[in-house]
């Protein structure tokens, strides 16, 4: 008996050190573990810290209409380093501006006792291209019963709609239909009366207001064209001359100059005696010749901006079937852009459905202006039967269109509206601008507005296209490092 119980003594004994011991161990991994935890939040903290007030002065810089440059020493090309120390940790951020793609990449690396943390967050400036339509100024202009916009639309004022029979939507009035998101500063307003307390039901790509997003200063609108491209044209007319540019469906270009005119009744206005080939001197992106041809093939020698450059008072106009990616620019002096007949893509099959040998189409076309884009009055655009200019007066557009609208009667607009003999504006693309202008009158004179959104801006936009002031988020990466040796205390 004596000796069974001393084996069980001796036998508790052991058990309870053993279950001591592993206790302990426990309470000591647990202890590690919670010291682990705390370093690792501290080393997070930091990094995290960082790259948010980094991030705070980006989005102060773009709405203050300026290009960010974090303070610190320049390592590469667009590329600044500054290293930060404060309560016992140390993070290395590193700035890279892509200003080709307009994107921001902040790197930061934090160290805390030897704990490592790293967050990468890449952002883009959003681009102007993917509204269908943006304006600031919609001045009393309604949006009324059968009208549709099947792409983002923003507007900083206040947007009006209108049902079919003066009634609220849902109780058997009929009114606009916005199928993509649509984003108003001042709200909006229903059958001209104060804000309905209900979502008007015609928003299916949802609805938002008091989101304000601004027009970009003209500097800014100049500095983004000429800061992030690697191709451009720049042209210097002679004084009292417009320049014209012809995209002929081999693919060239014709760029052309000749006395300043707004109305051109010559079917074939680059062929007119009176247009001489713009000189090639001086610029190295401008190989053309006699003829002024200066790209056998748009879509792959030369991708970039067209622009004006210097205070001059030239037109830019346009016309013919552009195979690339170009934008149009007028935005240095006080011209405007005319759009003398219809400008498509060579591959017009934009939004799909997609079918074999046409996929989808890979022109793109910008077009921007401080002051006006306008629909020549021409017979090239209007309804006539002289030669069978236009028969039935339409004008096809395939393009995304900004205006800054320096002046309130700047926009995009067609001459002589009030009193012409035209068809439908068939526009794909986008339009973007500062005052909202007429195109025709419900009694019948002008054009008529189709308007369709190219889905490709959603995601993609024409070279050197404006940019909003702000950047949107694209990834936010983040990698927690344990130091070397921390497992063996397990």
């Amino acid at each position: 008996m004596g000796r069974t119980s001393l084996i069980l003594v001796v036998g508790f004994n052991i058990i309870f050190i053993t279950m001591g011991l592993n206790i302990s161990s426990i309470s000591s991994h647990a202890y590690n573990s919670y010291i682990n935890d705390i370093n690792h939040e501290q080393a997070h903290f930091a990094a995290e810290s960082v790259v948010n007030i980094a991030l705070a002065d980006l989005y102060a810089a773009s709405t203050a209409n300026t290009f960010y440059t974090m303070p610190g020493t320049n390592i590469a090309a667009n590329t600044y380093q500054n290293t930060i120390s404060f309560n016992g940790a140390t993070a290395t951020i590193t700035q890279f501006r892509d200003l080709s793609l307009l994107r921001n990449t902040f790197t930061v690396i934090s160290n805390y006792q030897g704990y490592i943390d790293t967050v990468i967050v890449l952002s883009r400036q959003q681009n102007f291209a993917q509204f269908a339509m943006y304006t600031v100024n919609d001045g009393s202009i309604v949006w009324g019963a059968g009208e549709f916009c099947n792409g983002p639309l923003h507007t900083e004022g206040t947007l009006l709609l209108q049902t079919d029979n003066g009634q609220a939507s849902g109780a058997n009035g009929h009114g606009p239909q916005f199928t993509g998101r649509v984003t108003a500063k001042g709200g909006y307003k229903l059958n001209n009366t104060a804000n309905p307390a209900a979502l008007y039901n015609g928003f299916t790509g949802g609805y938002q207001n008091g989101v304000g997003i601004g027009l970009p200063s003209s500097a800014m609108l100049t500095a983004n064209l000429t800061t992030s491209l690697p191709n451009a044209i720049n042209l210097a007319p002679t004084a009292g001359q417009d320049i014209y540019i012809d995209f002929l469906q081999n693919g060239t270009m014709l760029i052309t100059q000749s006395a300043a005119s707004t109305k051109n009744t010559d079917k074939q206005w680059v062929n007119n005696a009176n247009y001489t080939p713009y000189t090639t001197a001086g610029n190295a992106n401008l190989p053309g010749n006699s003829k002024g041809i200066y790209s056998t093939q748009t879509s792959t020698n030369f991708n970039g901006v067209i622009a004006l450059t210097g205070a001059s008072n030239a037109n830019i106009h346009v016309r013919g079937k552009l195979d690339g990616a170009i934008t149009i620019a007028n935005v240095a002096g006080s011209g405007s852009v005319y759009i003398d007949s219809s400008v498509t893509y060579l591959n017009e099959n934009v939004n799909g459905p997609f079918t074999v040998p046409n996929p989808q189409s890979n022109d793109m076309l910008g077009i921007v202006a401080n002051h006006s884009v306008i629909i020549t009055d021409n017979p090239n655009n209007n309804v006539t039967t002289a030669g069978n200019l236009n028969p039935t007066g339409n004008v096809n557009i395939d393009a995304t269109i900004f205006s800054l609208g320096i002046n309130n009667s700047d926009g995009f607009t067609a001459q002589d509206y009030t009193t012409r003999n035209a068809g439908y504006i068939n526009l794909i693309g986008g339009l973007q601008q500062n005052n909202r202008q007429g195109v025709g009158q419900t009694s019948g004179s002008g054009f008529q507005k189709n308007y369709t959104y190219d889905t490709r801006y959603l995601n993609s936009f024409p070279p050197g296209y404006p940019v909003t002031q702000l950047f949107g988020l694209m990834t936010y990466y983040e990698n927690m490092q344990w130091p070397s040796g921390v497992w063996s205390i397990w």
